[in-house]
C-alpha cells in the first residue's frame, strides 16, 4: 500500500481513535496517563492496523483498526496496571470511587483519597439513597485536579435539574456542572470554571465570491479549556475554504481527544505539508487561543496568521508570530509561534484574519478595541468590520473577526 494511500485511509478512520480515548476515558484517569501520550500510540497502531490489514480475514478495514485499537488499549492498560501499595507512591489522590477503583485493578487502600474525600463520596451515596436512585457512581479528579462524577443508571432525569445540580454541588463543596450528554442513562457533573466567556463573530467574503475561505471555531473542553479557532485558507474561493475548514475540523477532534496544543498543531501542520507535497491541497493560516477558565492562564499559537489583539485594562497589547503557514514547512523549524498571557475577568481578545487590516497600518483596531466598553463581543466584532470597510475599502481579500470577553460566572 503507498503512502497516499495509507494517509488517506487514516484521515478517513481517526475518529475511532477518540471514539476509543473516549470509551476509555475513565481507565485512562485512573491509570493517571497522558491522553496525548495515549492517542499518539493509539495512532501509531491505527497506522499499523492499516499496513497488516488482509482483506481475506476481515471485509471491513474500519472493523479491523477499531479491532486494533481496543487490543492496544488493553496492551497499555497491562502496561501501567499498577501493583500493591508501593506502586501507588508518588500519585495524586485521583480515584475517589472505591468501586471504580476495584473494577479498574487497584488495591482498596484508604490512603489514596483524604478523609475528605471520602465523606464527600459517602454523602453523595447517601444523597442518591435518599433520591431513590440506584446507579452506578465514578467521582475522581481529573488530570488537572478537577472533581468529576460519572453516573450510570436508570431514574438520573431528576438529577438534571439546576436545583438538583445546585444541591449536589453544596454537598459536595465545589461548584458543579452538567456535561451534555446523549446518554438517558447517564449523567457527568464536573467541577464548574470560576471564570466563563462571551464570544462574537462578524465575517465578509471576498468581492465576487460566493464562499469565504475564512473558518472559524470556538469550543469548551471538559477540562476546562475554552479553545478559540481561526484559519484563512491560501487564496480564495471554495478551494481556500476546503483547506481551512479541514484545518478547524483536525485541530478541534485533536483537541477535544485531549491531545496538547503544541503536538496538535505540529501534526496538523505535517499533515497539511503532506497533502502540498503531493499536490492534493493547499495551506492554511492557524490562529489557536487557548484559555484555562480555572485560572485565567492563556495561550496564543500561530502559524502565519494575523496579529492577535488584547485589552486588559486600558491598555491594549498586539501579539504577533513569524511562522509560516501550516502546510508550507514540515519538521522540527516548523513549530508555531508560543505566547503566554494571563487573562481575568474583563479582559478582551480579538483574533482577525489579514483581510481586516488589508495589509495597511492596524492603529484603528487597536483604538477601536481600546474603545470597548465591555458590552457585546458580537457588536465588536462588527464594529471592527465595518470600520474595515471604512479603511481598508472594498473586499479584495475575506474578512473575519472574532470578538472574546472573559467575566466572572454567577
Amino acid at each position: 500500500m503507498d503512502t497516499m494511500t495509507r494517509n488517506h485511509i487514516f484521515m478517513e478512520n481517526i475518529d475511532l481513535i477518540n471514539r476509543t480515548l473516549h470509551r476509555h476515558r475513565l481507565l485512562l484517569y485512573a491509570l493517571h496517563l497522558e491522553l496525548d501520550d495515549v492517542y499518539q500510540e493509539l495512532a501509531i497502531a491505527a497506522l499499523q492496523a492499516i499496513d497488516t490489514y488482509d482483506d481475506r480475514r476481515c471485509d471491513s478495514i474500519t472493523v479491523h483498526i477499531w479491532a486494533k485499537l481496543q487490543y492496544a488499549v488493553l496492551t497499555i492498560k497491562r502496561r501501567n496496571k499498577p501493583h500493591g501499595i508501593m506502586a501507588c507512591e508518588g500519585f495524586a489522590p485521583g480515584v475517589l470511587s472505591l468501586e471504580l477503583s476495584e473494577d479498574y485493578g487497584y488495591p482498596a487502600v484508604a490512603e489514596t483519597g483524604s478523609d475528605d474525600d471520602l465523606i464527600r463520596e459517602k454523602r453523595l451515596r447517601q444523597h442518591l439513597t435518599a433520591q431513590g436512585i440506584e446507579c452506578r457512581l465514578a467521582a475522581y479528579y481529573d488530570q488537572a485536579g478537577h472533581l468529576r462524577i460519572e453516573l450510570e443508571g436508570a431514574g438520573l432525569a431528576p438529577l438534571r435539574k439546576p436545583e438538583a445540580v445546585d444541591r449536589l454541588s453544596k454537598l459536595m463543596n465545589f461548584p458543579l456542572r452538567p456535561l451534555d450528554e446523549t446518554r438517558r442513562d447517564q449523567l457527568v457533573l464536573v467541577q464548574s470554571e470560576p471564570l466563563m466567556a462571551v464570544a462574537g463573530a462578524a465575517a465578509q467574503k471576498k468581492d465576487g465570491q460566493a464562499v469565504s475561505g475564512d473558518t472559524g471555531a470556538w469550543f469548551k473542553h471538559d477540562d476546562g479549556s475554552l479553545y478559540v479557532l481561526l484559519c484563512d485558507g491560501m487564496g480564495s474561493g471554495a478551494p481556500a475554504q476546503r483547506e481551512s475548514t479541514l484545518a478547524v475540523r483536525l485541530l478541534e477532534q485533536f483537541l477535544r481527544a485531549g491531545v496538547r496544543p503544541e503536538n496538535a498543531l505540529r501534526t496538523l501542520n505535517s499533515a497539511l505539508a503532506l497533502r502540498n507535497d503531493e499536490a492534493a491541497g493547499g495551506f492554511t493560516t492557524i490562529d489557536l487561543l487557548r484559555v484555562d477558565l480555572f485560572t485565567g492562564e492563556a495561550w496564543v499559537y500561530k502559524y502565519g496568521a494575523a496579529p492577535t489583539y488584547v485589552k486588559k485594562g486600558a491598555a491594549v497589547s498586539r501579539i504577533t508570530g513569524a511562522a509560516l503557514p501550516a502546510g508550507l514547512t514540515s519538521g522540527d523549524g516548523a513549530a508555531p509561534d508560543t505566547t503566554s498571557l494571563h487573562l481575568e475577568s474583563g479582559d478582551c481578545v480579538l483574533l482577525v484574519t489579514d483581510g481586516v487590516a488589508g495589509g495597511e497600518g492596524d492603529q484603528w483596531i487597536r483604538d477601536k478595541l481600546a474603545a470597548f466598553d465591555g458590552g457585546s463581543p458580537r457588536e465588536l466584532a462588527q464594529a471592527v468590520l465595518d470600520t474595515s470597510t471604512q479603511q481598508v475599502g472594498a473586499a479584495a481579500d475575506d474578512r473575519t473577526v472574532l470578538a472574546l470577553r472573559l467575566t466572572k460566572r454567577a
